[in-house]
């Protein structure tokens, strides 16, 4: 996974990103693509979960980082988890299930 993902203004170079890991109420929703930063209400919530940025990936690695994400004990799967026990009460109907949508 690409560490690097920047969650700051876009330049017209940047490719999108794209949001991972469990649907957290309205504010990320899995799947969700970004052209520049996530709202400013999102961020909040990466701020107090950082674990959550590693669900952020550039659009081209998602093939290859949802077919981690469904592997059980990759580091993709782990950190997935590891963000659905941590925010329980703020996840909306996300599972790794529904990742192979």
């Amino acid at each position: 996974m690409n560490e690097n993902v920047k969650l700051t203004r876009r330049k017209e170079t940047d490719e999108a990103i794209i949001y991972c890991g469990p649907n957290i109420g309205r504010v990320l929703r899995q799947y969700a693509v970004f052209i520049g930063p996530p709202p400013e209400i999102a961020l909040d919530i990466i701020k107090k979960h950082p674990s959550i940025r590693k669900m952020i990936v550039p659009v081209s690695q998602l093939p290859k980082f949802k077919a981690a994400l469904l592997t059980p004990g990759t580091v993709e799967n782990l950190w997935f988890n590891k963000i659905y026990n941590e925010l329980a009460a703020e996840i909306d109907n996300g599972s790794i299930e529904e990742a192979k949508a």
